[in-house]
C-alpha cells in the first residue's frame, strides 16, 4: 500500500517555503518523507496540494499560536492544525 493511501499527503510550510509529511489518520507531521512515499509527477492532473489558510489574517478568529498552521484536510475540507515545533498535529 502506497504512502498516500495510509493517509500520507505533502504539503509546504508557509513560512519557511520547506516540505513536510503529514498523516490524517494518525495526524503527524514529518519533515522526512514517509516509507513508500512516491513523489506526484507535475504533469499528474489528480494531485492536490491541500489548502491552507491563516487564521492570522482573519479578524474574526484569534490568532494561532507561533508555530502553529491551520490547514484544510484535502478530501474532507476539515481544517486541522499544526504544530511545527512538535511536529504534530490535531483536529481541535
Amino acid at each position: 500500500m502506497s504512502a498516500e493511501q495510509n493517509g500520507w499527503f505533502q504539503s509546504t510550510d508557509p513560512q519557511t517555503g520547506r516540505t513536510f509529511y503529514a498523516n490524517r489518520y494518525t495526524r503527524t507531521t514529518q519533515w522526512d518523507p514517509p516509507p513508500g512515499w512516491v513523489e506526484p509527477s507535475s504533469s499528474s492532473s489528480s494531485f492536490r496540494a491541500p489548502s491552507t489558510t491563516s487564521r492570522q489574517q482573519s479578524l474574526e478568529e484569534d490568532p494561532l499560536p507561533e508555530g502553529w498552521e491551520e490547514m484544510k484536510d484535502p478530501s474532507s475540507g476539515r481544517p486541522f492544525y499544526i504544530d511545527h515545533a512538535s511536529k504534530r498535529t490535531t483536529w481541535d
